[in-house]
């Protein structure tokens, strides 16, 4: 499904002329990070290096880091912090988990460290966040 949601973002166009077409990285670019992003995917919680993510692709750093940045946009380490904060948005809007748990089973190492990502992702605490879900229920 992931995959399948980033192919059809990077295909969409833009219909007007003014604005420059974004062209989307070769097939060829995706697939050869794939192994690591379907193992981020899945082990996103535990420390995730990129030694390891570029090993699974059988790529130095560089080359693996300069393709994951081609193929997505962003660096692996900002797709990891991604689907952390994503998985503790889902917690944090459907459990009564408290924060502290649901910190660090979403990967991060310290409280400090997911406070200030979660609010540079979503612009919220993640007490104030789970506060709003809760009234929009």
């Amino acid at each position: 499904f992931l995959f399948r949601s980033l192919v059809h973002k990077l295909l969409r166009r833009s219909d007007t002329r003014s604005q420059p077409v974004f062209k989307p990285p070769e097939m060829e670019t995706v697939k050869a990070v794939l192994p690591a992003v379907q193992y981020i995917n899945f082990h996103f919680a535990e420390n995730v290096n990129v030694d390891k993510l570029a090993g699974q692709c059988f790529m130095s750093v560089r080359t693996f880091t300069r393709l994951f940045r081609k193929a997505f946009g962003k660096s692996p380490y900002e797709y990891v912090t991604n689907l952390r904060i994503n998985f503790a948005r889902l917690s944090l809007s459907s459990t009564d988990t408290p924060i502290t748990n649901i910190a660090f089973s979403s990967g991060f190492k310290t409280l400090s460290n997911f406070n200030k990502s979660f609010r540079k992702s979503t612009g919220f605490a993640p007490r104030n966040y789970r506060k709003n879900q809760v009234l929009k229920k």
